[in-house]
C-alpha cells in the first residue's frame, strides 16, 4: 500500500504534527512505499519520504521540487512557505533518542498500513464475502461503512445501526434510504461538485443526522455510493485518500460476486439457494421473478460458459456477464463456480430458442467461450435440473468435441443416460423435449397424440400394426401421425432419434408431469 503525509499524519497522536507544504501536481496521490534519512546533495526517490532531524538543516535548506520530507523537531513552518513539496513538520525534543523514537513510529505506521491491505488481499484471494471486506474497511477508516447501489438501497450495511434515514425498498432485505435523505444529497452542493473532487463528497451532521464522507463509483458497469459515517471519529483529509484506495477492493468483491444493485444482490442469492437446491416457497419465486417482470411459466434456456483454457488468465467474467447482458434482451448472467451461468427468458428477448443459438454461436466465438445449453423450459422453479443441462452439455462436449465450441444437451444426452441412467437428474429432464412438447397439446386439446407416437414406434413403424393395437382406423393414424410431424422437430427416419424417443418413454413419468 502507498501512502502519502496525509496518511502518515492521520496516525501521529495529539498535536504533534501538521502539513507544511503541498506540492503541486497531484497533491493527494499516494506514491510512498518507504522512508528514508535525508542525506543532503544525494538523489532522492519520488517514492520515498525522507526524515530529517531539525537542527540537521541548514538555514539556507530549500526543499527540492517534488521531494517528500518530514522534519523531525521545531522548525518554524514559514520556511516551507510556497514550497513545490509535501513537508510534514513533527514537533519533538532534539536529541538522536528522541529521534530513533520517531523514526521507529514512522516504520510502524508503514507497516501497519501494509498489513491492512495485504489482510483484504487475503480475503479476496479466497473469494470472501463483500460483507467481510467491507469490514476490514471499516477497521482501516475507524468508522462504519455503507455501500448503496445507484438508486441508495443497501447493498452492504455497517455492523451496527447507523442514524441515516432508511424507508422499506423494493426488498424487504434491502432499505432504501429515504426520499427526504436522497433529495438532501441530491440539492447539497458538495453532491453536484463530486465530479470535480474524484466522485467524493462530504455531508455534514447539519444536512443529515451524522456527517458521511460519500464516493460515487462508476466503474466498468457498476455505479454504487460508499459512505462512511462519521459516528466513532472524526473524518479528516486523509479519510478521503483511503476511501479512494478502499473502494477498488470493495468493488471488486462485489464484482466478483456480482453484486452492483440491491436487486441483483438478492436476486442472485435467491439464484444461488435455487441451484443448490434449496427449498424455496412458491410465493419467493413469484417475488423474486417480479423484480425482472418474469414468470414462472414464460419460456426459459440456460447456458453455461467458461473461457476457453489458453485464454482463462485473461478472461474477467464480471465484464462477460456485462457483456451477455447487454446482448441478450431479457438475459441474468453471473458467476458460478468460476463459470458464467446466463438464465435467458425467451419471451422477454422476443425469440426462439433456435434464434437465440444462432446469436450465440457469433457472440462465443468473439470471446472466446465454450459454452453448453440446457432444453428450453417453461417451469423456473425447476431451474437446477436445467442448469445441470448446460453443465454435463458443456462436460461432455469438451469431451467428446474438443474442436467445437457450444454444446447443446440434446447432442450429448443419450451418452448422458448411457454413462448416469436417472442417477444425477429425473427422468422428466432427461426426456426428448419432442414428447414434451405432445404432451402439452394433448391436454390442451384433448388428444392422443403422445400414445400414438408410442405405439407407432414399438410397432417398428407399421402403421397396420399401430392401428390394429389401437383399435382405430389407418386414415386416421395417417392424420394424427402427420399432426405429430407438425408439431416435433426430430425425423422418425433417423435411428438415433427413435432409440432417444422409445427411451424417454421408458424413464419419463408423463401422469406426474
Amino acid at each position: 500500500m502507498k501512502l502519502s503525509l496525509k496518511l502518515i499524519l492521520r496516525q501521529i497522536p495529539g498535536q504533534e504534527a501538521r502539513i507544511a507544504a503541498v506540492r503541486r501536481e497531484n497533491p493527494d496521490a499516494m506514491r510512498l512505499t518507504a522512508w528514508m534519512l535525508y542525506t543532503p546533495g544525494e538523489q532522492w526517490e519520488e517514492s520515498a519520504v525522507y526524515v530529517a532531524a531539525a537542527e540537521t538543516l541548514a538555514p539556507d535548506f530549500s526543499c527540492p521540487r517534488g521531494m517528500a520530507l518530514i522534519v523531525v523537531g521545531h522548525m518554524d513552518p514559514e520556511r516551507f512557505a510556497g514550497a513545490d513539496a509535501d513537508v510534514l513538520l513533527w514537533e519533538t525534543e532534539q536529541g538522536a533518542e528522541a529521534f530513533a523514537r520517531r523514526a521507529n513510529q514512522l516504520s510502524a505506521i508503514f507497516r501497519e498500513y501494509q498489513q491492512v491491505e495485504r489482510r483484504i488481499l487475503e480475503r479476496l484471494a479466497v473469494g470472501a464475502a463483500p460483507e467481510e471486506i467491507a469490514a476490514l474497511g471499516e477497521a482501516l477508516l475507524g468508522n462504519p461503512i455503507v455501500v448503496m447501489d445507484e438508486g441508495y438501497a443497501l447493498l452492504l450495511k455497517p455492523r451496527r445501526t447507523n442514524p441515516l434515514d432508511w424507508e422499506p425498498g423494493r426488498y424487504p432485505q434491502a432499505p432504501a434510504l429515504s426520499a427526504e435523505t436522497v433529495d438532501q444529497i441530491r440539492m447539497s452542493r458538495e453532491y453536484r461538485s463530486r465530479e470535480e473532487n474524484q466522485g467524493l463528497f462530504y455531508l455534514s451532521g447539519d444536512t443529515l443526522d451524522c456527517g458521511a464522507l460519500f464516493l460515487n463509483v462508476q466503474d466498468d458497469g457498476i455505479v454504487l455510493f460508499i459512505a462512511v459515517l462519521e459516528m466513532d471519529q472524526p473524518i479528516t483529509p486523509a479519510d478521503r485518500q483511503l476511501l479512494c484506495f478502499f473502494s477498488r477492493y470493495i468493488c471488486h468483491s462485489l464484482r466478483t460476486h456480482r453484486f452492483s444493485r440491491a436487486d441483483s444482490l438478492y436476486f442472485l442469492q435467491f439464484l444461488t439457494k435455487l441451484l443448490r437446491n434449496e427449498k424455496i416457497e412458491l410465493p419467493e419465486f413469484h417475488r423474486q421473478l417480479h423484480t425482472l417482470q418474469w414468470r414462472i411459466t414464460q419460456n426459459y434456456v440456460v447456458f453455461v460458459g467458461e473461457p476457453d483454457l489458453w485464454n482463462q488468465r485473461n478472461a474477467q467474467l464480471f465484464s462477460l456477464c456485462r457483456m451477455v447482458e447487454r446482448r441478450f434482451r431479457g438475459c441474468c448472467a453471473f458467476e458460478q463456480e468460476g463459470r458464467m451461468v446466463c438464465i435467458l427468458n425467451l419471451d422477454q428477448a422476443g425469440m426462439s430458442r433456435e434464434a437465440f443459438l444462432q446469436l450465440l454461436s457469433q457472440f462465443i466465438r468473439d470471446q472466446l467461450l465454450r459454452v453448453g445449453v440446457s432444453y428450453g423450459f417453461q417451469d423456473f422453479v425447476s431451474l437446477a435440473s436445467y442448469y445441470h443441462q448446460a453443465l454435463a452439455a458443456l462436460e461432455l462436449g469438451r469431451e467428446l468435441a474438443p474442436e467445437a465450441w457450444s454444446y447443446r444437451f440434446e447432442t450429448y444426452v443419450l451418452e448422458y443416460f448411457i454413462r448416469y441412467g436417472t442417477s444425477r437428474m429425473e427422468g422428466k429432464y432427461l426426456c426428448h423435449p419432442d414428447l414434451i412438447a405432445l404432451l402439452h397439446y394433448d391436454r390442451e386439446n384433448h388428444t392422443e397424440l403422445l400414445q400414438t407416437l408410442r405405439v407407432y414406434l414399438n410397432c417398428g413403424q407399421n402403421a397396420t400394426a399401430a392401428a390394429e393395437e389401437m383399435f382405430i382406423h389407418r386414415n386416421t393414424l395417417y392424420q394424427r401421425l402427420g399432426k405429430i410431424d407438425s408439431l416435433i422437430s426430430s425425423s422418425l427416419s433417423n435411428p438415433e432419434n427413435r432409440l432417444y424417443l422409445q427411451i424417454s418413454y421408458s424413464i419419463a413419468d408423463f401422469d406426474a408431469m
